[in-house]
């Protein structure tokens, strides 16, 4: 893949111009590509999403809350060059800017606060204290200028602030995850965007009296019309841009933002702006990696254009005099290898995907007609959308397709893994056998399945982290809520894990792959994904509380839970399976989590970071042996893949993963094809006749390299491990007691960097030298 890493210029943030970039543009692990950078770009730290010039024209604010930390970070406005950045606890949403001056207000929600901050200086003048726990996600300022308002995104409420002496109103309860807020041009509505639900609070700011308008799905940001009889919603995961008549108080129309002439949805719609006439619409596109263009001259937003943008375009600002478009991208210009991963000490440390996944910021000339269309076809293609076909061409032959040979889909779902961690030891594929931590001796069943069905040493996973992860293993995407709420939540600053079980705001337009198959009228069985444990006597019970998984799911097969081995979740899963044997009803579609390759570190009495990965290893051998030992074999495809591949170095990107297939149908042999966690899914519904879920899937390209159509029918018997599957970390492992006060209660709780070094030296031995060196020393 085709990188500009420039990692050193991104952490100090200095200006990069970039010369001689491919016009094919970057290809990202998504398979999609983003176009090269303009003649002026800025890189920032982790997960900018809010942007504003101060009123004085001489500062550009951009509002970082990435997992590496939060920050406000000031650039000259006329050159972007880096002025100062000025940490913030939790920094979030758009600065306001004073309407003179260099001052603005920015939100530190980790703190549950409002700062006013002097651009020019740096300094924190003025702090207001907000409810606990509050988390302010936008601020807004009345016409008159006397009253502020704050939506507090964990508190489903919002108040209202005495400018003058900072004096905060009582709590007013509106809907769930309050983002956006604008005030009407009169001063006595507020409106507020409810990301959780499909709806806008008003309230009446005399009487904080409110009234809900119902609104497209998860709206998330707001703008008033200059003459302030239209409200404009970006409704995010119905690609939308609403229109809401401010006299009516109703949604009068909507427009489409998506790039995919309306035929999926994914990408994103959220932060608004307005061209300097007001008479065009500049939208960020974030999951098209794209800035939409509407014309809001009539009464329905209309798609006329687009702009490419960097990878998941966060925040917009049109520059003092309208001259240029100031695009603020989420996850900067590519994405990074990271064979230099250090897990030691803190988390600022160079090497973990989501401290690498830094922003920037893009400067466009404000584009004329011919631009924007240019620019439509131009993301079109990016996102591999061809004019004529809107899905990747089938071979004539292939087996992944409806009412072909295969009839049967178990997907199973591991824990972050990278592919050099595993396999970065097989022969004649691309990897590091330097960074392989359990290689064949740890996972024989793994290496042997790859052997014998095929390596898939180019597969990537869509996610970064394990939030996202689940997300986009089920449902080829993760929304605008989740992308932007799982860094602070990653960085130790939102407490607030909502992104699985019962996840409401998490729920893009699509649903999951569950809710496609049942739709459909395809049998369905979950062991463990999306699942809660109850505790119940004598036994726990598992469930599930999103829709379509509650009457479907294993009440005896737990999720997230290092208590509970592998083997024992295989041995339950090949309980029913034999009961589906004996009734010759096995479900068309499985999925089966198996999470302990995660690992508890170097916690004394817990299985070691090799005996958990040989535990996994084994669960999935004899998973696959026991299909292949049944009348199912030969019509079933089994997928395997890590939700995520954040826990370790890798020579070629931080998100490759492992990946496999397993079936009579397999192909064999090294696949170098560029595959993703959306291409897997893609696969799945080809062989089971469903619709894509996102316009990620439906443009992924499937695993048909991957497969054959002449079947081997030999089965797969499963390998013992070369070592004690049931060795337990001693008293005296390295950082033993670390390892026992960590949160292993749910996956990803435990900080990366402390994780790692537990396992990489665990595995090396306690003097090892750090990755890509890593000698045993034992």
């Amino acid at each position: 893949m085709h990188r500009i890493v420039c990692t050193a210029a991104i952490l100090a943030g200095t200006t990069l111009t970039v010369a001689g970039a491919a016009p094919a543009g970057i290809v990202l692990p998504t398979e999609w590509t983003i176009a090269p950078p303009p003649d002026l770009m800025v890189a920032t730290g982790t997960l900018p999403q809010g942007a504003a010039f101060t009123a004085d024209g001489a500062h550009f604010v951009v509002v970082e809350n990435g997992q590496a930390g939060a920050a406000v970070r000031i650039f000259n406005a006329r050159t972007l060059a880096s002025e100062r950045a000025v940490d913030v606890e939790g920094a979030t949403g758009d600065p306001l800017a004073d309407p003179s001056g260099s001052g603005f207000w920015v939100s530190a929600a980790a703190g549950d606060a409002l700062l006013h901050v002097d651009a020019a200086s740096g300094a924190i003048d003025r702090t207001i204290p907000l409810p606990e726990p509050f988390w302010a996600a936008a601020i807004a300022r009345s016409p008159d200028g006397k009253t502020l308002a704050a939506s507090g995104e964990l508190a489903d409420a919002v108040v209202l602030i005495d400018a003058a002496n900072g004096g905060v109103s009582e709590r007013i309860p509106v809907g769930r995850h309050p983002y956006g807020v604008a005030f009407g041009a009169g001063g006595k509505t507020l409106y507020v965007a409810n990301w959780g639900e499909s709806s806008v609070s008003a309230i009446d700011v005399a009487t904080h009296g409110v009234r809900t308008i119902a609104a497209g799905k998860h709206p998330s940001h707001l703008l008033l019309s200059p003459d302030g009889t239209r409200l404009f919603v970006s409704e995010a995961d119905d690609d939308t841009i609403g229109v809401i008549d401010t006299a009516s108080g109703t949604r009068v129309a909507g427009g489409n933002a998506a790039p995919y002439e309306g035929r999926f949805y994914g990408a994103s719609p959220s932060a608004l702006a307005f061209a300097p006439d007001a008479k065009r619409l500049f939208v960020a596109d974030a999951a098209a990696n794209a800035i939409a263009v509407m014309d809001v001259s009539d009464v329905t937003p209309r798609l006329i254009g687009a702009l490419p943008a960097g990878r998941y375009p966060t925040a917009l600002a049109v520059e003092p005099g309208g001259a240029a478009l100031d695009v603020v991208n989420g996850k900067g210009e590519s994405s990074h290898p990271n064979p230099q991963f250090q897990p030691y000490g803190n988390r600022a440390y160079g090497g973990y995907v989501a401290a690498l996944e830094v922003g920037s910021v893009r400067r466009l000339p404000m584009p004329g007609d011919s631009a924007l269309a240019r620019g439509l076809d131009e993301v079109r293609a990016n996102a591999r959308l061809a004019p004529s076909a809107f899905e990747p061409r089938a071979p004539f032959d292939t087996i992944l397709r409806a009412h072909g040979p295969l009839h049967h889909v178990i997907y199973v779902i591991k824990e972050n893994r990278t592919y050099d961690q595993v396999l970065g030891d097989v022969p004649g594929a691309n990897g590091d056998p330097s960074l392989t931590l359990f290689d064949a001796k740890v996972t024989p069943n793994e290496h042997a399945i790859a052997e014998r069905f095929g390596v898939l040493d180019n597969a990537y996973a869509d996610a970064e982290v394990s939030a996202p992860g689940h997300n986009w293993s089920t449902a080829a995407f993760a929304n605008d809520y989740v992308e932007r709420t799982w860094p602070a939540n990653y960085g130790d600053r939102r407490e607030h894990y909502d992104f699985e079980d019962g996840a409401d705001a998490a729920r893009p337009h699509g649903g999951y792959v569950w809710d496609s198959a049942l739709a459909a009228g395809i049998s369905l069985r979950n062991y463990g994904e999306f699942t809660t444990e109850l505790a119940m006597k004598p036994h726990p019970l598992i469930v599930s509380h999103m829709p379509g998984l509650s009457g479907v799911t294993d009440p005896r097969f737990p999720g997230f839970d290092l208590s509970f081995s592998d083997e024992d979740r295989e041995a339950e899963w090949a309980r029913e399976f034999a009961g589906y044997v004996r009734g010759h009803d096995l479900p068309q579609l499985e999925i089966v989590r198996l999470p302990n390759d995660h690992t508890s570190g170097t916690s004394p009495g817990k299985l070691t970071p090799s005996a958990f990965n040989a535990q996994n290893d084994l669960a999935v051998g004899r998973l696959v042996e026991t299909v292949s030992h049944s009348p199912y074999w030969r019509d079933t495809a089994i997928f395997i893949v890590e939700d995520d591949a954040q826990n370790g170095p890798d020579h070629v990107d931080a998100q490759r993963m492992t990946a496999y297939v397993a079936s009579a149908y397999a192909a064999g042999g090294v696949l170098h094809q560029h595959y993703s966690t959306a291409g897997i899914v893609r696969s799945i519904e080809l062989i089971l006749g469903l619709p894509p879920l996102s316009a990620y899937d439906a443009t992924a390209q499937p695993l048909f390299a991957a497969f054959t159509s002449k079947p081997d029918p030999r089965p797969f018997d499963a390998l013992p491990a070369a070592i004690d599957i049931k060795t337990k970390n001693p008293v005296t492992a390295y950082r033993a007691a670390d390892s026992l006060a960590a949160d292993f209660s749910h996956e990803d709780r435990v900080p990366d960097a402390e994780l790692n070094d537990l396992i990489w030296h665990a595995v090396r031995g306690a003097k090892a030298t750090p990755p890509p060196y890593g000698a045993f020393s034992r």
